[in-house]
């Protein structure tokens, strides 16, 4: 157990020291006079100049919907991509077995600045975003 403890506390020690950025949060939603209840997760994570963002949304301890979101920027290219996944059977908070996923949409988007001209392609596949 306290070597699990050690990698940890040497791993965060390791991201601060290369100026890794982690940050997140947490929202819920309770409906009176209904009885679901929605749960979200951010967690947000920048390194180099590169932003990567994962999204899960809950309702009632069950995983409904999983997104990734990947973005940045180096001199004049930039790039963006995103995942939108959903458990093809009930994944519950409680449990820890692995569930299969299927893929809901994607996109990917890529930038070039040219002086005052900005080229940009995207290709998205019915991805709504986290």
């Amino acid at each position: 157990m306290w070597g699990k403890i050690l990698v940890a506390a040497l791993a965060l020690l390791a991201c601060t020291a290369a100026g890794m950025e982690l940050s997140g949060n947490f929202s819920t939603l309770f409906s009176f006079g209904h009885p679901a209840t929605w749960n979200a997760l951010t967690l947000n994570f920048s390194f180099s100049g590169l932003q990567v963002q994962s999204s899960s949304v809950w309702q009632n301890l069950t995983l409904s919907q999983q997104t990734f979101v990947v973005s940045g920027t180096w001199g004049n290219f930039g790039v963006q991509a995103g995942l939108a996944l959903k458990p093809q059977s009930t994944l519950r908070l409680d449990s820890l077995a692995t569930q299969p996923f299927q893929v809901e949409g994607y996109f990917i988007s890529l930038a070039i600045s040219l002086g005052q001209l900005r080229l940009t392609l995207t290709i998205n596949s019915n991805f709504s975003g986290p």
